[in-house]
C-alpha cells in the first residue's frame, strides 16, 4: 500500500529542453577577443529602457554635476540601466552583464541649469553652492547605430589570503565600447569612477 501512495506522489519527468546556459562573461570576452584587428564593429539589442535620448535606448547611464570645458570635474551617477546587453558583431550576438562595459562615448543627450533657472529637476539644489553651472546628461546605447569594440583587461588587487601573506591581484576583461573609431571620449562618468 505504501508503494502505490509513493508512486502515486512522483511528479512526472519533465521532457522539454532546459534553456540554454548563457555563457560566462570571460568566455564572452573570449570570443570578442578573437576577433580580428582588435577593434571591431558592433551594434546593440536588448531591453528598451525610457530615457530622453532619440531611438530605441538599450543601455542609459544618467549624470549630475559640474562640466567645465566639456570634462565632468565633479559628478554623480544619478541612474544607469542594470540590464544586460546584447551585443551584436560578426562572430554572433552575445550577451554582456552590464558591469562588464566601460564606455566611451559623448551625451546623447542633456540640460544645464543656473541658480535661479525655473523648473530645476528636484535634487539638483544641492550643486548650486558651488554657483556654477550644473549638467544632466545621459549617455545611452541605441539599437541601430554602429559603435566600435575593443576587451582590455583590467587589473586590480584582492586581500591577502592569510595574515603573512601578500595582497593578490585579479584581472578581468571588458568591453570597451566607443562611438567612433578613433580619438574615443574618455570614459564616461559612472566608469571613470569604477573600483573592485
Amino acid at each position: 500500500m505504501l508503494v502505490m501512495l509513493v508512486l502515486a506522489c512522483r511528479h512526472p519527468v519533465s521532457t522539454a529542453t532546459p534553456p540554454p546556459v548563457p555563457p560566462e562573461p570571460e568566455t564572452v570576452m573570449t570570443e570578442l577577443r578573437d576577433l580580428p584587428n582588435g577593434v571591431f564593429q558592433l551594434s546593440v539589442d536588448g531591453t528598451v529602457q525610457e530615457a530622453k535620448t532619440e531611438g530605441e535606448v538599450v543601455f542609459v547611464e544618467i549624470d549630475e554635476g559640474i562640466v567645465t570645458d566639456g570634462a565632468w570635474q565633479t559628478w554623480s551617477n544619478n541612474w544607469n540601466s542594470k540590464d544586460g546587453l546584447v551585443v551584436i558583431t560578426s562572430a554572433g550576438r552575445l550577451d554582456v552583464p552590464w558591469r562588464k562595459l566601460r564606455l566611451r562615448i559623448g551625451s546623447t543627450w542633456s540640460e544645464h541649469w543656473t541658480s535661479g533657472d525655473k523648473g530645476i529637476p528636484e535634487g539638483l539644489e544641492r550643486w548650486f553652492d558651488e554657483g556654477q553651472t550644473v549638467t544632466l546628461a545621459e549617455f545611452a546605447l541605441v539599437k541601430g547605430r554602429t559603435y566600435w569594440g575593443q576587451v582590455e583587461t583590467e587589473h586590480f588587487h584582492l586581500p591577502p589570503t592569510g595574515p603573512d601573506a601578500d595582497p593578490g591581484e585579479g584581472r578581468t576583461s571588458v568591453l570597451v565600447i566607443q562611438d567612433s573609431p578613433d580619438g574615443p571620449p574618455p570614459l564616461t562618468p559612472l566608469f571613470q569612477g569604477w573600483s573592485y
